[in-house]
């Protein structure tokens, strides 16, 4: 992690039914607590970064779980 990183983030994860069989996952993230300017700068400029590291790794799980 870069050192201006937040010390404190908060993680919400929801789950929404969206039929038989189909869930919605929403992840949301932010910063949390007590946070300087540069620590709010470095989150807003690696939030592309996690958005596709979130993606990528629900995209490995449905193919996973599509396989059993």
């Amino acid at each position: 992690m870069a050192p201006t990183w937040p010390e404190t983030m908060l993680t919400t994860v929801m789950l929404t039914e969206e039929g038989a069989e189909r869930t919605r996952v929403t992840v949301t993230w932010e910063p949390h607590g007590k946070v300087t300017r540069e620590e709010l700068e470095t989150f807003i400029k690696a939030r592309a970064g996690m958005t596709q590291g979130w993606t990528g790794s629900f995209d490995k799980l449905e193919d996973y779980v599509a396989s059993k």
